[in-house]
C-alpha cells in the first residue's frame, strides 16, 4: 500500500515553519502529490510522448501489430527484413516552427508608469516646449547683439509636432534606458538566447507549455534557468501563468559535490552521502557504485541525484498589543497565538515564501528557510508603499487546447505506417521476370543451331535482342514471342502508398493552417514575390498564438521579474556597483538613475526587432525616398537607428513632410528672391527708361532751344541784314537825295540862293542814329 504524505498545516507559528522538519514534510507532500497524482502522472506521460513524436523517437511497438494485421496474418516472419526506424515529417515541422520563433529578435522596453515618472516626463516635455518658445525670440536678440544667450546642446524642437514626435519615439528617462541595458545584460549573462529561450520555445511548440526559474544565488547574483515542464510540480490552477498557486517546485539533478558545498554547517555525514551515492547507482547517468573500489571521500562526488527545488507561499500572522504610555501609543510584539486580556490586540497577515532543496527520498534538506530576498510589487496607488503581493520566482505559461505535435499525431502515425508498408513491399519485391514459350525458344534454337536455351535468354538479357519467326521450319504458323517480360504489380502499389502519404501531409497542412510555400515543399516558380510572401504570412497565423504566449506569457514576465530583482539589488544590496559600467556607457548619471529606480514603477513592453526582410523593405523605402529627394541623407541614418518598423515608417513620413515643408519654404524663398530681383530689374529698367525719356526730353528741349536760338539768330541775322539792306537803301536814297540836293545846291548857288536842308549849322550832315551814322560815315570815308 502506498504511503500517504499529507501537507502540513500552515496555521502554525512562523518559527515552526522555519524548521527543517516542517520543510521536509512540505517537500515530501509536494513531491509525492506531484508524482502519484493521476493528473500529474498523465501530464508527465503526455509530455514525454509529445517530445518523442517531436524528435521522431516514438515507440515502434504500436506499429507492429497494425502492420502485421494488415499484411501478414500468420506471423512475424514476413516483417523480419523491415527497417523499423521512424521516418516522418514531424521533427522537420517542429524545427521549422521553433526556428521561425527563435529567428525573431526581441527587446524588453521599459516605461516608467508611476506618478513620479509621469511628473518627470511632463516636466521634461514642458522644458523642451519652453526652450522652443525662447529660441524663437532669443535668436533674433543674438543676431542683433552678437552675444550667445542660449545653450543649444541636445534636442532643439522647431515646432510642437516635432516635439510630440520626439517625446513619443526618442525621449527616454534615465531609469528606462538604464534598466533596459541592465536587463539585457542579465539575460545575456544567463545564456538566455543560447540555452533558455530555444528550450522554452520548443516546449511551447511541443506541449503548449513553457517555464523558467529566477533566483538569487549565494553571491546575490541574479540567475535564470530553464525549467523542465516534465519535472515541474505545482498546485492546481486555472490561470495559464499559475499566478495563484500555493506552491511550485521542480525536480533538478545536482552532483553530490554541489550539495556538499550547500551543507555549510556540515550536518550531513560522509556515511549519509555514501548511502545517497549507493541509492543512485546506475541512475541518472551515474556509473555502478562499487562499495569496495570507491574512495570514501571523493569518487562518488560526481554522482547526480534528484533534488526537489521547492518554494511555497503562505501567510504568517504576527500579533501586536497596542499600549499607551506617557501620552504616546506604541505596539508591543507578542508571540504567535497570544490572547490579550486587556488592551487592543492587532493581528497582521503578511504573505511570505519559504524555499529549500530536498534530496528526494531522504531526510536531508539544504538551504531551507524563509526566502531571503522576497520581492514585492509597489502599491499602484502609492509608490512609496509595497504591495502585499509577492513576485513569483517561477515564470511560465500554458495554453489551452492541443499543441502542434498533438494535432499532428494521428496523421504522423498514418504516415509512419505507410512508410513501413512501403519498406515491407520493397523488401519482398521480386525482380522483373520473363515468361518463356518453350516451343518458341526451341524454334529459335533450331534457327541459330544453338543447343543451350540459357544462351538465348542471356543474349536477351544482355543485348535486349530477340530473334523469332512467325512460322516454323515447315512453314506453318508458329507460336507467339518466345520470351515475354512479366509486369510487376509492386510499382503501382508504391505509387498508391506515396499518394496516401501526400494526402496525409495535406491534412497536416490544413490542420496547422500551413501551405506548401511556408514549408518549402512545392514553391511556385510562376508566383510573384508578393504572393509568395502573403502565403508565408498566412502560415504564420498558426504560430501567432504561440508567439504571443511566448512574448506576453514568458518573456515579458521574465523581464519584469528581472527588473524587480535589479531594483531590489540596487536599493537593498550592493547598489550600482555591479551596473556602473553598463549604465555609464549609455550616458546615464548614476545618482539620477539610483533615485529613479527607487521611486519608479516600471511597465514592460516586448518589442519585436525587425527581421531581415523588414529591414530590407525599410531600406528600399529609404532609398526610393532619397532618390526622389523626399528626405535628406542624414535622415536615412536617423531612421535606421529606430528599431521599431512602425515607428520608423512614421518617422519617415514625418521626415518627408518636414523636408517637403523645408523645400517649399526654400522654393518660396527662391521665388521671393527671384521676385525681388525681377522687381529690382523692373525698377532699374523703369529708371533707365525714365532716364532715357528724361534725356530724350532734355535732348528735345536742347534741340528746340538750339532751333529757337538758330531761328532767333537767323531772324536776328535776317533782321540785321534787312536793316543793313534798309540802311543801304536809305543810304543810297540819301545819296540820291544828296546828289539831288547837291544838284539843287549847285543850281541854287548858281542862283545864289544857299540851302540848309539836312545840314547843321555849319553845313554838316545830321543823321538820326549815331551807329548808322558812323557806319555810313565809314562807308563814306
Amino acid at each position: 500500500m502506498q504511503k500517504n504524505f499529507p501537507f502540513p498545516s500552515e496555521l502554525v507559528d512562523p518559527n515552526e515553519k522555519k524548521t527543517n522538519k516542517f520543510g521536509i514534510k512540505m517537500a515530501k507532500a509536494i513531491y509525492h502529490n506531484g508524482v502519484t497524482n493521476s493528473d500529474s502522472t498523465d501530464r508527465v506521460k503526455r509530455i514525454k510522448e509529445l517530445r518523442d513524436y517531436a524528435s521522431n523517437n516514438q515507440s515502434i511497438n504500436k506499429y507492429k501489430p497494425l502492420l502485421n494485421a494488415a499484411i501478414d496474418q500468420q506471423g512475424d516472419t514476413s516483417l523480419i527484413n523491415i527497417d523499423w526506424r521512424i521516418s516522418t515529417p514531424c521533427e522537420t515541422i517542429v524545427n521549422r516552427v521553433v526556428g521561425d520563433m527563435i529567428n525573431q529578435d526581441h527587446k524588453c522596453q521599459f516605461n516608467a508608469i508611476s506618478p513620479y515618472a509621469r511628473t518627470k516626463y511632463e516636466a521634461d516635455r514642458d522644458a523642451f516646449y519652453i526652450k522652443m518658445i525662447m529660441e524663437q525670440h532669443i535668436t533674433q536678440i543674438e543676431a542683433e547683439t552678437g552675444v550667445k544667450l542660449m545653450d543649444r546642446k541636445g534636442f532643439n524642437p522647431k515646432d510642437a509636432e516635432e516635439l510630440e514626435l520626439y517625446m513619443e519615439m526618442e525621449y527616454r528617462q534615465p531609469v528606462e534606458i538604464g534598466m533596459e541595458e541592465i536587463v539585457d545584460f542579465e539575460l545575456y549573462n544567463n545564456d538566455w538566447e543560447k540555452k533558455v529561450r530555444p528550450r522554452i520555445t520548443k516546449d511551447l511548440v511541443t506541449a503548449n507549455e513553457g517555464r523558467a526559474r529566477l533566483y538569487f544565488d549565494e553571491n546575490n547574483n541574479i540567475r535564470l534557468r530553464y525549467t523542465d515542464i516534465a519535472n515541474y510540480y505545482a498546485a492546481y490552477s486555472s490561470e495559464p501563468d499559475n499566478s495563484d498557486v500555493d506552491y511550485e517546485s521542480e525536480v533538478i539533478y545536482m552532483t553530490i559535490r554541489d550539495l556538499k558545498l550547500r551543507d555549510r554547517e556540515k550536518k550531513v555525514s560522509n556515511e549519509q552521502w555514501r548511502k545517497i551515492a549507493q541509492e543512485n547507482s546506475r541512475k541518472h547517468g551515474n556509473p555502478y557504485f562499487d562499495n569496495n573500489n570507491y574512495d570514501f571521500d571523493y569518487n562518488y562526488d560526481d554522482f547526480r541525484v534528484q533534488v526537489l527545488d521547492f518554494i511555497f507561499y503562505t501567510i504568517d500572522k504576527s500579533f501586536w498589543l497596542e499600549k499607551k504610555k506617557g501620552g504616546r501609543t506604541y505596539f508591543d510584539k507578542k508571540g504567535y497565538g497570544y490572547e490579550a486580556k486587556r488592551g487592543n490586540l492587532i493581528t497582521k497577515d503578511r504573505q511570505v515564501s519559504y524555499e529549500g532543496l530536498w534530496i528526494v527520498n531522504t531526510e536531508i534538506i539544504l538551504d531551507y528557510g524563509m526566502s531571503k530576498n522576497m520581492i514585492r510589487y509597489k502599491d499602484p496607488y502609492d509608490t512609496k508603499k509595497l504591495s502585499p503581493q509577492l513576485v513569483r520566482r517561477y515564470v511560465g505559461y500554458k495554453l489551452n487546447g492541443k499543441s502542434i505535435v498533438e494535432i499532428m499525431m494521428p496523421n504522423i502515425d498514418n504516415i509512419q505506417l505507410l512508410v513501413l508498408r512501403k519498406r515491407h513491399i520493397i523488401s519482398e519485391i521480386n525482380p522483373t521476370g520473363v515468361a518463356i514459350d518453350v516451343s518458341g525458344i526451341s524454334d529459335v534454337m533450331n534457327l541459330l543451331k544453338e543447343t543451350d536455351p540459357m544462351k538465348i535468354i542471356q543474349m536477351y538479357k544482355q543485348k535486349g535482342v530477340l530473334l523469332f519467326s512467325r512460322t516454323d521450319v515447315n512453314g506453318d504458323p508458329a507460336n507467339g514471342v518466345p520470351i515475354q517480360e512479366l509486369n510487376s504489380p509492386f510499382a503501382q502499389l508504391l505509387m498508391s502508398l506515396d499518394q496516401s502519404i501526400m494526402s496525409e501531409m495535406n491534412i497536416i497542412r490544413e490542420n496547422l493552417g500551413q501551405n506548401t510555400v511556408a514549408d518549402g515543399a512545392v514553391p511556385d516558380k510562376d508566383a510573384l514575390v508578393g504572393i509568395e510572401k502573403m502565403r508565408t504570412l498566412s502560415s504564420n497565423n498558426v504560430t501567432r498564438e504561440l508567439y504571443n504566449s511566448f512574448l506576453n506569457g514568458i518573456l515579458a514576465p521574465i523581464g519584469k521579474v528581472v527588473a524587480k530583482m535589479v531594483q531590489y539589488k540596487i536599493v537593498y544590496g550592493d547598489g550600482l556597483d555591479a551596473y556602473e559600467n553598463i549604465i555609464g556607457k549609455m550616458g546615464v548619471k548614476s545618482l539620477e538613475f539610483a533615485k529613479d529606480v527607487e521611486m519608479s514603477e516600471l511597465g514592460i513592453k516586448i518589442e519585436a526587432l525587425p527581421t531581415a526582410e523588414e529591414l530590407q523593405d525599410l531600406l528600399n523605402s529609404l532609398n526610393i525616398a532619397l532618390q526622389n529627394q523626399e528626405i535628406k541623407p542624414e535622415d536615412v541614418f536617423e531612421i535606421k537607428k529606430v528599431k521599431n518598423i512602425k515607428k520608423a515608417i512614421k518617422y519617415l513620413s514625418q521626415k518627408r513632410k518636414k523636408y517637403g515643408e523645408e523645400k517649399m519654404a526654400e522654393f518660396q524663398q527662391k521665388e521671393q528672391i527671384t521676385a525681388q530681383r525681377e522687381q529690382a530689374s523692373a525698377m532699374a529698367a523703369a529708371e533707365a527708361e525714365k532716364i532715357k525719356q528724361q534725356a530724350k526730353a532734355e535732348a528735345e528741349i536742347m534741340k528746340l532751344e538750339a532751333e529757337l536760338r538758330l531761328k532767333k539768330e537767323l531772324d536776328d541775322h535776317l533782321t540785321i541784314n534787312k536793316i543793313k539792306l534798309i540802311d543801304r537803301e536809305s543810304y543810297w536814297d540819301m545819296k540820291k537825295i544828296e546828289e539831288a540836293q547837291d544838284e539843287n545846291d549847285d543850281n541854287a548857288e548858281k542862283s545864289d540862293k544857299p540851302s540848309t536842308t539836312g545840314l547843321g549849322a555849319a553845313g554838316t550832315r545830321v543823321f538820326s542814329d549815331p551807329v548808322r551814322s558812323a557806319t555810313r560815315m565809314d562807308k563814306f570815308m
